[in-house]
């Protein structure tokens, strides 16, 4: 398959490429070579830390966060700080009511802020 129609298909979200063990689609061939790893038992990547090992290598990338001092992700309303986004993404149902007037005030901001410039 050519680059240019990959790219294209890439773009537009048109998924090409077809798993032959669960008809799971992938836009590319690399996604698709990642996703077979999902029906192996092997794997690939051990971590030196707890000696997990996973089949793929976001997952083991998003593993090694969990052993990180770094908190990267930040709650717009508390300031508390997460190492994944999927654990700020759970705190932030506490925010519910706040995060709907959050939301409503960098609404008004932004609109302002286009208004100016």
């Amino acid at each position: 398959m050519s680059v240019c129609l990959t790219l294209c298909c890439c773009i537009a979200g048109i998924k090409l490429y077809a798993c032959d063990v669960c008809e799971v689609r992938c836009s590319s061939n690399v996604a698709l070579r990642d996703h077979y790893a999902l029906h192996s038992d092997i794997r690939p990547y051990s971590c030196n830390i707890c000696a997990r090992s996973f089949r793929q290598v976001s997952c083991f990338r998003r593993h090694l966060q969990t052993h990180s001092s770094e908190q990267c992700y930040q709650c717009l309303v508390c300031q508390q700080r997460f190492s994944q986004a999927v654990y700020l993404k759970s705190h932030m149902k506490k925010h519910t009511g706040a995060l709907s007037a959050l939301c409503r005030v960098m609404t008004v901001i932004n609109s302002f802020m286009l208004n100016v410039f």
